[in-house]
């Protein structure tokens, strides 16, 4: 994982650290979980301002979800978006389409 990646999710309240004696960054050993918790969400869409809400209900040793509300809201939201957007990607493709085929 990069340092710029590591100092983003700093910035973002994703994960902390603190510094030694020579002003350096330690992350706890738990931070390599949550980065690579982190990345899955990520990677699902959600954005980091969602990520902090999500981060709390993550537990276990991989990317397990507990369902409590919030979360399951955040979903929600995220799966209606990437769905409005799958439509829309195929109404385009359609319309692509029937452009080429005239």
């Amino acid at each position: 994982m990069s340092t710029r990646s590591l100092r983003y999710y700093e910035e973002q309240s994703l994960i902390e650290s603190i510094r030694d004696a020579n002003g350096y960054r330690c992350y706890p050993e738990s931070a390599e979980l949550t980065v690579y918790r982190i990345r899955g969400l990520l990677r699902a869409g959600f954005g980091t301002e969602s990520i902090r809400e999500i981060l709390p209900c993550v537990s276990g040793p991989a990317l397990h979800i507990d369902m409590c509300p919030q979360v399951v809201a955040q979903m929600q939201r995220t799966l209606d978006a990437v769905e409005v957007e799958r439509e829309a990607l195929r109404h385009k493709s359609e319309s692509i389409r029937t452009l080429l085929e005239s």
